[in-house]
């Protein structure tokens, strides 16, 4: 009953009617990576000729808002203005998480009339995100805001399109991630100054460390959404383990060695790998935060 009464008023009424848009970014926060939705508080403005009105709002990928003003009014032009606050739902590529960037979009159609009938022309002038918009863990510029022409359900419609690009600040991702497994293999690392007799001590530091790897990534990994690749920090964790397991494999192949009398053997190997190993890790470490 919805579409017939909407297909029965847009035949009274012919021609296409331009809805002028514009949208002020306020507030932008609460960006969570792992439910891939952000809080974001803006003004929005409408304004049309006299005939078919421009107020039916739907904001596409919103979860849940409210207007903390709405306000209607004519001069020359009908007029809509609102502050509104909401959170949205938007795609996140993890891929190169930590050093990721995200493209927010806020997505605003009409719900009853069609792109025949209705279509956007966005006011750039009052468009943008205000100055003091600041996030602790992003940095924030606007992609842009674009009106185009697309297919939803049944039928074609105008949608606006306001695009934010947030990149996640390096000092962050350095005092949460880097820092902490850094210190984690360093004290791993220490394997190479244990005495090859004491296998005890060697393995115990060796487990420990692995353990501490193992939370820490746990700990990052609740934080992001289920994909189905590796993240850049995965890999940066599985070269870690893999440097971990080599610290074993050290101290069981010292110890064997020790047992065995062959201290020069010992000695001859451990001062190759003292330097050989820290040095690798760091190597493969940075090669891989780099790239991308």
């Amino acid at each position: 009953m919805m579409f017939s009464s909407v297909s029965l008023s847009q035949t009274e009424q012919q021609g296409q009617q331009k809805v002028f848009i514009s949208l002020m970014l306020t507030d932008l926060e609460q960006i969570d990576t792992k439910e891939e939705t952000f809080e974001a508080e803006f003004y929005l403005w409408l304004k049309w000729k006299e005939g078919r009105p421009g107020k039916n709002i739907e904001y596409i990928n919103v979860t849940d808002y409210k207007n903390i003003f709405y306000d209607e009014w004519a001069d020359s032009l009908q007029r809509v203005s609102a502050k509104v606050r909401g959170t949205f739902r938007s795609r996140f590529d993890v891929e190169k998480y930590p050093f990721d960037k995200q493209i927010l979009k806020i997505r605003i159609s009409d719900y009853d009339w069609n792109f025949d009938s209705l279509m956007y022309e966005v006011e750039t002038s009052k468009t943008g995100i205000a100055k003091d918009v600041y996030d602790d863990e992003w940095d924030i510029k606007l992609v842009g805001a674009t009106a185009n022409k697309e297919f939803i359900s049944e039928d074609n419609f105008s949608v606006f399109e306001f695009a934010v690009e947030i990149k996640r600040k390096s000092f962050s991702v350095f005092i949460k991630i880097i820092i902490p497994l850094f210190i984690i293999m360093a004290i791993a690392f220490l394997n190479l100054f244990v005495p090859r007799d004491q296998i005890g001590a060697g393995t115990g530091l060796a487990i420990s460390s692995l353990l501490s790897i193992i939370a820490l990534h746990f700990s990052i990994a609740a934080q992001l959404p289920e994909v189905n690749y590796p993240t850049k920090v995965d890999i940066l964790f599985i070269v870690s383990f893999f440097f971990n397991l080599l610290l074993v494999i050290w101290v069981i192949a010292g110890y064997n060695l020790y047992v065995s009398e062959k201290k020069n053997s010992i000695d001859k190997i451990n001062k190759l790998v003292k330097p050989l190993l820290p040095l690798l890790y760091i190597i493969f470490a940075f090669i891989l935060l780099k790239i991308g």
